[in-house]
């Protein structure tokens, strides 16, 4: 028998996730970001809401079940796997006849020939739907060490201001390495 689902909790997990794909794709970063073997209790509880939301159980279904600690750990670990793929340049299958991969700092989908025999479970499927619609917003780190998925504000190319000056401060020291002959350049 389904756990029945609290509303007010429903309530509040749709306020969180939200309904644009930018909202939904920083929800996801926030997913991918969350360290599920120290979140307990509440925050779990929480996160159980939020994920029902975000597979679109709160419109439709009539009993929409609250996935279990195990099932997020393997969204959490799925989506950890396929970004980190993404990041690299490798690409995705989703769905029937397309592939998704990173290129040019965007989402690239793209039609294939074969049907794809492997049915993908929902929310891996989701979670391609919401990069695909979030578009340009949607980005992966340009500090080679990090690689982290984040949402884009205006020209960002950086997750953190830490990774930012990481970056710019190894490029400082390699200007100050280079050949004495060589003119640095900025």
């Amino acid at each position: 028998m389904p756990q029945p689902l609290h509303t007010e909790s429903m309530k509040r997990a749709k306020a969180r996730v939200g309904q644009t794909p930018e909202s939904r794709a920083r929800w996801l970063v926030d997913f991918h970001a969350q360290n599920l073997s120290e979140t307990d209790g509440e925050a779990l509880e929480r996160l159980r809401y939020e994920a029902v939301v975000f597979l679109g159980g709160e419109t439709g279904e009539s009993h929409p079940r609250l996935p279990s600690t195990k099932q997020l750990e393997e969204w959490h670990n799925k989506l950890e796997r396929n970004f980190h793929a993404l990041a690299n340049g490798e690409s995705r299958v989703r769905a029937v006849r397309q592939i998704i991969m990173y290129k040019d700092n965007r989402i690239v989908v793209q039609e294939i020939e074969r049907q794809v025999t492997k049915a993908y479970w929902a929310f891996w499927a989701k979670a391609m739907t919401t990069m695909i619609q979030a578009g340009d917003i949607f980005r992966f780190c340009a500090n080679d060490k990090c690689k982290q998925p984040f949402i884009r504000r205006k020209r960002g190319r950086y997750c953190s201001v830490r990774c930012r000056n990481t970056v710019n401060k190894r490029n400082y020291r390699k200007r100050l390495r280079a050949p004495a002959g060589r003119e640095a350049t900025r």
